[in-house]
């Protein structure tokens, strides 16, 4: 079945397609297919490209609408698969791995101002600087906003490219908060996973859907979600393999 039909049908006859929390539970889903199958087979992570959300989480702090609030240039475009977390350049947002290291803009709830920190780091350890320190990493909540950030990073070739506190992470079928990953690493044939189909003819920028493939070992790969293949659903208790 492709992804949303596995989806559909391990609702219905189980509880949904399978989550993995952790190394344990990958070696019982290896163990359930007990050397049946050699191919890739569905779980229920999957990448949704619009589930951007801001670090500072409160309620409180957005009024309608300002969550929404964006300021792409012509992004986000997830190239490789792993672009997870947002910098700024010159007022303009760009999607890009969350392990890039980019100074950052921490938000000072007390004093309601913004601070540039030039200190470059990964995008969680800025967060973790930001909540430390301040309040959290910068939210950007209207135009306004961005362009109080503008003053204090600059722009053009005299800025920054600052870290801010939007991001997103992939996602499971079940709501699932499991952070747990076991991707393909670079092989003879196969490019590093996820790559968003960065070499597949026609799959280019579209595989977001997750895959345990049993040839390697149950590392995982990203791929089309149309594509028809075998899946884990699971209960409780098991972990069934569908074929």
């Amino acid at each position: 079945m492709n992804w949303t039909e596995a989806q559909r049908f391990c609702r219905q006859n189980y509880t949904d397609l399978a989550t993995i929390d952790n190394m344990e539970e990958m070696k019982r889903l290896i163990k359930t297919v007990n050397g049946s199958y050699n191919g890739s087979a569905w779980i229920g992570q999957y990448d949704d490209v619009n589930s951007w959300r801001w670090s500072l989480e409160d309620n409180d702090f957005y009024q309608e609408g300002e969550r929404d609030y964006r300021n792409w240039n012509h992004e986000p475009n997830n190239i490789g698969g792993r672009e997870l977390c947002v910098y700024m350049h010159s007022g303009y947002w760009f999607d890009v791995p969350c392990d890039s290291y980019y100074p950052f803009v921490c938000y000072n709830g007390s004093t309601q101002i913004y601070v540039l920190v030039t200190q470059t780091k990964k995008w969680t350890e800025a967060q973790s600087y930001c909540r430390q320190r301040y309040t959290d990493l910068a939210s950007v909540r209207n135009e306004t906003e961005r362009q109080q950030i503008l003053s204090v990073t600059g722009s053009g070739n005299f800025g920054y490219d600052v870290w801010i506190g939007l991001y997103r992470n992939r996602l499971w079928s079940d709501q699932s908060n499991s952070s747990f990953s076991l991707w393909l690493p670079q092989t003879a044939s196969v490019d590093a996973q996820p790559d968003n189909g960065a070499n597949v003819p026609g799959e280019y920028g579209a595989q977001h859907c997750t895959t345990v493939s049993l040839k390697y070992f149950g590392r995982w790969t990203d791929e089309g979600c149309i594509n028809r293949l075998p899946f884990f659903c699971y209960t409780c208790e098991f972990i069934y393999l569908i074929l």
